[in-house]
Order: structure tokens, then sequence, then C-alpha cells
């Protein structure tokens, strides 16, 4: 369904999520007019899976104050509970142990997070992709990491490979760049 990178450049201390525009079956698919790239408080967020799972993300939830020693914990035990409860409020999932997450990009403090879809946090030093065109995301983050760009330009070299071989990857590219 699409393509959702993030990366972190240490030197400058600065975080950037990328993301494609194109709603697609796998088959077939079309640009579309929302981001799947938004910014909360201090943490970036993407998402794949269901644009219903990222609206909910987007539009109804509230950044809780962050009490913990590591960026981590903060996940783990506040937001991604909260992301939980949000969903199951939303009708997005339920609320037994089987029910599941969409998947999702986050990045905090100098970390990129995945959400999996059964709620685990995975936190990342540099780079991270998800969706469809994940793995010539990775690919293409991993060959230009020591070359000298803007985010933005490498933002676009990266999803602009995924979509050229991913056909559910396209329709434009959303960037957003934070210092932490």
């Amino acid at each position: 369904m699409t393509c959702i990178i993030g990366f972190i450049d240490k030197s400058k201390r600065k975080m950037t999520i990328a993301g494609d525009r194109l709603g697609s079956n796998g088959h077939t698919g079309s640009p579309i007019n929302q981001p799947k790239i938004f910014k909360r408080g201090k943490i970036l967020f993407g998402y794949t899976s269901s644009f219903r799972y990222g609206q909910i993300l987007e539009h109804y939830l509230t950044i809780p104050k962050d009490t913990r020693k590591s960026a981590y914990d903060y996940m783990v035990l506040d937001l991604v509970p909260l992301i939980r409860t949000i969903l199951e409020e939303h009708k997005y999932t339920g609320s037994d142990e089987k029910a599941k997450s969409g998947v999702s990009i986050f990045m905090y403090k100098g970390f990129v997070y995945e959400l999996q879809s059964d709620w685990s946090v995975l936190e990342y030093t540099n780079i991270r992709s998800v969706g469809s065109g994940e793995d010539v995301a990775t690919g293409a983050m991993i060959a230009l990491r020591d070359i000298p760009m803007s985010a933005k330009k490498r933002a676009n070299i990266v999803l602009d490979a995924a979509s050229e071989v991913v056909v559910s990857v396209g329709g434009g590219n959303d960037i957003i760049t934070l210092n932490y």
C-alpha cells in the first residue's frame, strides 16, 4: 500500500520522516490528497495498513507527557497503550489479546520506532522503512547513507526508487524534518 521511511542525521540532530501519496490495493492505485505522515508535538508519525488507522492517530491522538527515563520506555509504556485505547474507542481494533494494530513509524528524541501489528515496539538507531516499498527503500537508504545531501533530496531519491519498482508506491512524496 505504501512506503514510509524514517532516518536520523545525528550530526545535525535532525529526524526526517517521508511517505508516498498513493492509495493502492496492490494492483491499481490513485494519488491521494492526504499525507500518510504527520507531526504531533515532538513526535513524527508515518503509517501504513489502513487510511482509517492513520486518520484516527492524526485526529484523535493527544500526546501524553513524557516522564520516563528513556524514549523507548515512553513508547512502550505510555504512547502505544494510549494508541491502542484510541483505536479500540473508534472501532478500528478490538480489545482482546488478538487485536491488531496498523504498522507505523514513530520518530522521537533521535530514534526511529516501528509499531508492529502485534503492538510490539522496535527501536532503531538510524533508519527504518515500512510498507510495500520497505525493501527497496531500506536498500536505497543504506546505499545513500555516506553521500552528503539534504534530507529532502535523500527522502525523494529513496521514495522515487521505491515507486519505480513497487506498483503500490507513488503519487508524490511528503517529507517532514524535525530537530531533536
